[in-house]
Formats: C-alpha cells, structure tokens, sequence
C-alpha cells in the first residue's frame, strides 16, 4: 500500500527536479551565479545630503552607488528606481546614521543598576542628554564590570526618534527592510556594535509596493 502511494509522489518529485533544472539551464551563467550569491550584509549610510549602498563582505566594503536626497523626491527618477532594484536580493540590510545625529556618552553606574539598565539609563539619559527617553532611541552595551568597586562602565549611544524613523522609512520605501539602525564613525569603533532600531519599528510589516513596481 505504501508503496502504491509513494510511487506518483515521487514522479511528480522527479519531474519538478527535472523541470526546475530545464529553467535553471535558461538562465545566462553570470546571473545565475549573481542570484545565487546575495551580499552578506547591504548598508545605506545616510548623510544630510546622499544615501550611499554599499555591500559589506567581511573586511571587504564594495560601493553600489548614491542617491542624493532630492533625486529621492521624484518617485519617477532613474536613480531611486536603481536603488530600489538593490534590494531585491539582500540577506540583511543595515542603516548607518550620521554622527552629528547621535550621542555618545560613556556612564559610570552602581553595579546594583545593572538589574535594570534600561530603566537606569532612561534616567541617565533625562540627567545627562538635551533628550527626554520618550524622544529618543537608545542602545548600550557594558564595557567593564569592577566588582570591587561595584560599579559597571556602560557605552551609550542616544539619536533623536526623528532622524531613526525618517531614515528607516526612507529604506523601506526603497523596498528595504532594516534590521539594524547604527551611527558612523562613533567613538572610532564598529558603527553596527550598537542597534538603534526598536522593536516596534522592527516588527511593522514591509511595504512591498517598490518591489510589485518593479517587477
């Protein structure tokens, strides 16, 4: 019985392998290896004037191109049409903010507040930033922990709500769906160490229209 079943399942499983590989064949080889091959990670670093694509492979950066802020605001221009065709085979995408858009400060805090940092630092952020936290978004990670002295050293990177929301929104009208929002050039280290990107902008569904345009 169980082989009288399996028999035409497995016809049909040959002949979609079949078919699949008879497609595959009329794809020119440079682009099957092209779609084959996504880019390990896509960054659009925003500045006041540009967006500039890159796709960050390792050590290795490659540079896809600009779109400067006024071509943005023609739905019709060439350029924001290339640079939403950059986006349909992309594993990860990441947002690099400008500097002058952050804040970072290094915080020196009783090892007790290390039970809840986020709300210790929300408080931190009222003392020591021009912000409120309902004005910002922020991410932290711990330095140094000195049990000794029961204090722990906590990188904090603070941007206007604003300039994250308008920066993500801009992407995904692109047809890209961030996943990390950095700062460049903060404090010389690794601009994606931090993550400035909410939950709740994470967790909004991808506008898929510039993609449906396209295709």
């Amino acid at each position: 019985m169980a082989e009288t079943v399996s028999s035409p399942t497995l016809m049909v499983s040959r002949f979609f392998t079949w078919w699949g590989g008879e497609l595959a064949a009329l794809v020119p080889a440079a682009l099957r290896q092209m779609l084959g091959r996504g880019p390990q990670l896509r960054v659009l670093e925003f500045s006041s004037e540009d967006i500039r694509f890159a796709d960050y492979r390792g050590n290795q950066v490659r540079e896809l191109g600009r779109l400067t802020l006024a071509e943005l605001e023609d739905d019709l221009n060439p350029a924001a049409g290339q640079a939403m065709r950059l986006s349909s085979k992309v594993a990860k995408t990441a947002i690099l903010l400008p500097s002058k858009q952050a804040l970072y400060k290094l915080l020196t805090l009783p090892i007790m507040a290390a039970g809840d940092l986020h709300d210790a630092l929300a408080f931190q952020i009222e003392r020591q930033t021009p912000f409120s936290p309902d004005d910002v978004y922020f991410d932290y990670r711990v330095r140094e922990r000195d049990t000794e002295a029961k204090r722990v050293s906590i990188e904090l990177v603070v941007a206007p709500r604003t300039a994250v929301e308008r920066a993500v929104n801009t992407a995904r009208r692109l047809g890209f769906d961030p996943s990390t929002v950095g700062v460049g050039d903060i404090n010389g280290g690794d601009p994606l160490a931090f993550n400035l990107l909410p939950r709740e902008l994470a967790n909004r569904r991808r506008n898929f229209r510039p993609l449906l345009g396209l295709v």
